[in-house]
């Protein structure tokens, strides 16, 4: 939580670090960030991914323990355990992931604007789908396409897999990059995925 956020007042609010940190103090505890501040930084489709209630109610297990009975009441079921457990482990991995994608986009935006100014191309937008998945689409007008679109792809593929290879060192082009080429209206014309082109009439 406290990564994310972090992450998200930095680079999203351009927040200085002064100000980050006066703001997560310690005493601004876990149960507080969960119940006021996820419903304005997470969009309504992230909140109904989560169980807001099933992680209040584990963080206060997790203080009774830690700070009063050092064991989990007797009155918990497993079944009501692992379901708790299960909704704070989705909330985890999905601040994971924002977090990655708001520390990793000042990096894919200025990739971006390189991969349009070498290729004349349109600025492709670039999304860290999950860890190491990267989808960079390419969104034209009809007249815009490249002539040989073939050609063209693949070069971006070179270089993108170049460059997200520098910069992610579990990143595998054949598994982890796709490009496509959109054409407005008519949908994908091309694609790049493990390491092959497809192109669509």
């Amino acid at each position: 939580m406290s990564q994310f956020l972090k992450a998200y007042l930095k680079i999203e609010k351009s927040i200085s670090q002064e100000r980050i940190n006066d703001f997560l103090t310690t005493g601004f505890g876990i149960k507080s960030k969960v119940s006021g501040l996820l419903d304005l930084v997470l969009s309504l489709e992230d909140m109904r991914l989560i169980e807001l209630d099933n992680i209040r109610t584990a963080i206060e297990w997790r203080n009774k323990i830690v700070h009063k009975t050092g064991k989990l009441p007797e009155y918990i079921s497993e079944k009501e355990l692992e379901e708790k457990i299960n909704s704070v482990l989705t909330l985890a991995l999905l601040l994971g992931h924002k977090r990655d994608q708001i520390n990793s986009a000042p990096m894919l935006k200025e990739f971006s604007n390189k991969l349009a100014v070498d290729f004349n191309l349109p600025e492709p937008h670039i999304t860290l789908v999950q860890k190491h998945l990267y989808i960079i689409d390419f969104d034209f007008i009809e007249f815009e396409l490249p002539s040989d679109i073939e050609r063209t792809i693949s070069s971006v593929a070179m270089s993108a897999s170049s460059f997200l290879t520098s910069s992610d060192h579990r990143f595998d082009p054949e598994k982890h990059l796709v490009i496509r080429f959109i054409v407005l209206l008519e949908g994908v014309r091309a694609r790049w995925k493990k390491n092959k082109v497809e192109i669509y009439k």
